[in-house]
């Protein structure tokens, strides 16, 4: 998931990554300045520059020369996220990809222009079908479904074993993994903070767990 960034320096960052071909940054730092000319929050404009990077990073050439199977796998990676932000990102960055060819194909039909050459139609083509892809891919979005424990503990549940224990270290155990919701392995790595503490006469609280 992405970050959030307090400026628009740590933003425009992103568009320098070491990772990223030189097209690929020159295009995502002029996607830049359009998100910064539009949004009010750097962080409101981070995620569309952070997961356009990510797609620049998968497929390894300039955003133009991208197929559409490419732009489909990305997309399947992305279904196994639980939000569509990325999905979202990617179809606005492709929009804004299109618009410049789409306002020359306007005008040339208006007579203003000339009508678009053979490669900016077939460019103007392609970006169409990957925005329709996107959008197709944002509709039917899944995401990760995150399932829950079929029975959880309430505090009623977790009284009944405290009161149940004799050891007082057996209750203070207890009541701190009910309470902070950490792991065993993660207990194991606590340190008394005191001769106050209930756990203190243990050296650790692997003696205290098999004691």
């Amino acid at each position: 998931m992405a970050r959030c960034a307090r400026n628009w320096e740590s933003v425009l960052r992103w568009t320098q990554r070491e990772t990223l071909l030189p097209r690929q940054k020159e295009t995502l730092k002029l996607f830049f300045e359009n998100e910064r000319a539009l949004q009010s929050q750097p962080s409101n404009g981070f995620n569309h520059i952070y997961y356009v990077a990510k797609y620049g990073e998968f497929i390894k050439k300039p955003y133009e020369q991208a197929e559409l199977d490419e732009l489909k796998a990305y997309l399947s990676r992305l279904s196994t996220q639980q939000s569509k932000t990325p999905k979202i990102s990617i179809l606005k960055f492709y929009k804004w990809l299109l618009e410049p060819l789409g306002e020359r194909r306007k005008l040339s039909e208006e007579g203003i222009e000339k009508p678009l050459n053979g490669e900016d139609r077939g460019h103007l083509s392609r970006l169409r079908r990957a925005i329709e892809t996107i959008r197709k891919s944002t509709k039917n979005h899944q995401g990760y479904k995150q399932k829950l424990p079929a029975e959880l503990l309430v505090p009623e549940d977790v009284l009944k074993l405290i009161n149940a224990s004799v050891d007082i270290r057996d209750k203070a155990i207890i009541a701190f993994l009910y309470d902070t919701g950490c792991r065993a392995s993660e207990l194991l790595e606590v340190e008394p903070a005191s001769r106050n503490n209930p756990i203190a006469n243990a050296t650790n609280i692997s003696l205290i767990i098999t004691s």
